[in-house]
């Protein structure tokens, strides 16, 4: 059986794990940061959860990285 993590050890692993997340998404985490914060103070985070608000925020930001990439990419070639 696996032994426990501690209270540090899962804290590490989940910030590595988010930091991971936004560099595969292609997201600016401190942007990701404020968006989300922004739609909490807007619809308070009980409605934010339920209405789909953070998921939109986030898909926003991913959009927008989608098309600095594909604009990169153009430039490349």
């Amino acid at each position: 059986m696996p032994a426990k993590l501690s209270g540090h050890a899962r804290l590490k692993t989940a910030l590595v794990l988010r930091d991971a997340l936004s560099a595969d998404l292609g997201l600016s985490l401190p942007t990701a940061m404020r968006q989300l914060a922004n739609v909490e103070d807007t619809l308070g985070a009980r409605a934010a959860f339920e209405e789909g608000g953070y998921l939109l925020a986030l898909a926003s930001l991913c959009r927008h990285a989608g098309e600095r990439h594909d604009k990169s990419s153009d430039q490349l070639g």
